[in-house]
């Protein structure tokens, strides 16, 4: 069972305990990585509380906390020791998710700190995370709050792709693997062929922005040629009941 970890105000003893308290975090998230095709070992119920407490250490020492010049000490302790090295710029939270989750899936420890990045921009207390990670829209919905590249046209074109319900849902990590789990956008490309076992194969990803703008662009043209032909058709068919019933009152009337 996770457990937070609780500074104390004895330094030794602190730089022991989070020692060892990053290191269960550690093989808690291998064990939860081990759980490979499981769904329902691998939902954000064992998710999130890996993240919470990622957000909680993160909190901890962005926020000035009395104990966070030794618990800075501790992580750099932990990053010189597996020899891992970031660009200046690289958050906090992304680092600690590269320390925890392993840095052998960069879209996936680059995504989960991005999203525990925004989080604390929106300034959310550890207590509240997992709520707010859930309001948020999980960890994807999360990682898309505070972007400032999310225009307002594809935002829209966004939604017009994705505006039905959803028809399935796929597990793949060899798929994956090929997504950008950082990009500023939610919808992909996939081209894909039916087999006779009415099975469906995958055998590209399209994730390019500017591609998926313009088969975006593509489909909102067709819709909007859809709709224009169905009204027109409608409003034929309006008007030729409006028709046949002046033709039914009139033969009324002269009877």
């Amino acid at each position: 069972m996770l457990t937070p970890y609780v500074a104390s105000n004895d330094l030794a003893s602190n730089t022991g305990k989070f020692d060892d308290h990053l290191n269960s975090l550690i093989s808690y998230a291998e064990e939860w990585k081990s759980f490979n095709e499981d769904i329902e070992r691998r939902s954000n119920g064992y998710l999130y509380p890996i993240l919470q407490e990622i957000y909680r250490i993160g909190w901890m020492i962005e926020t000035k906390s009395q104990y966070a010049e030794e618990l800075s000490y501790s992580l750099n302790h932990h990053f010189k020791q597996k020899e891992m090295t970031f660009h200046k710029d690289t958050h906090l939270m992304v680092r600690l998710c590269a320390l925890v989750f392993g840095r052998e899936q960069k879209n996936r420890y680059s995504a989960y700190g991005t999203a525990l990045k925004n989080l604390l921009i929106q300034n959310v207390e550890p207590a509240s995370f997992i709520k707010a990670i859930t309001d948020a829209g999980g960890t994807e919905g999360a990682r898309r709050l505070n972007s400032k590249n999310n225009s307002t046209d594809f935002l829209e074109l966004d939604k017009l792709a994705c505006n039905t319900s959803k028809l399935a849902s796929i597990e793949s990590p060899e798929l994956s693997k090929r997504l950008d789990h950082t990009a500023k956008y939610s919808t992909v490309i996939l081209i894909a062929t039916t087999e006779n076992d009415g099975s469906v194969s995958i055998h590209r990803v399209i994730q390019k922005e500017s591609s998926v703008k313009k088969v975006l662009k593509s489909i909102e043209r067709a819709v909007s040629l859809e709709t224009s032909i169905l009204q027109e058709q409608s409003d034929r068919n309006s008007k030729e009941e409006n028709r046949e019933a002046a033709i039914q009152f009139s033969s009324g009337e002269a009877a």
